[in-house]
């Protein structure tokens, strides 16, 4: 993780906790229930050899905050990721 790059992303005033390792295509890592982004750690150092690799915390998770003032669904969140890909190229 030394050459891991942290950043947040923000959407509609929310906040999407993500880091990228690697060059070349993309591959995006998204966690289960109560992990967080590091839990593709090991994977995300091997690939990056070949890879550009995004791992993200969802709301709530990890350095992701929870939203406070909106209720929100999957779509909302998939629409965020997309959003956070798309800016990025």
């Amino acid at each position: 993780w030394n050459l891991c790059r942290k950043q947040f992303y923000k959407f509609n005033m929310q906040e999407l906790f993500y880091s990228r390792i690697g060059e070349g295509r993309p591959v995006v890592f998204l966690h289960g229930f109560l992990e967080d982004h590091t839990i593709w750690s090991d994977y995300a150092q091997q690939l990056s050899n070949n890879y550009q690799v995004i791992t993200y915390d969802l709301p709530g998770f990890g350095k992701s905050p929870l939203p406070s003032e909106e209720a929100f669904t999957i779509s909302d969140i998939a629409a965020q990721i997309n959003q956070s890909l798309l800016k990025a190229g």
